[in-house]
């Protein structure tokens, strides 16, 4: 795990001191991002999921599926 100054903090794969492979990265405001990693970017298939405490839903989630751009370096 990888705790930032700031308090964010990631889970997850790494290789070569970079997030690779899969892993949440957490943000301070109930935020997160999930799903697999390349060089230190979201890579692929990447789920964002949110804690909107003034949500009308029930429990205050939100998940949106998205697609980081996929590029070769």
């Amino acid at each position: 795990m990888l705790h930032y100054v700031n308090g964010e903090r990631y889970e997850g794969h790494f290789f070569n001191d970079s997030k690779e492979g899969y892993g949440i990265l957490h943000f301070n405001d109930g935020h997160r991002f999930e799903g697999q990693w390349k060089n230190n970017f979201a890579h692929g298939q990447v789920s964002q999921y949110a804690n909107h405490s003034h949500s009308p839903s029930p429990h205050g989630h939100a998940c949106m599926l998205w697609y980081a751009p996929v590029t070769e370096m």
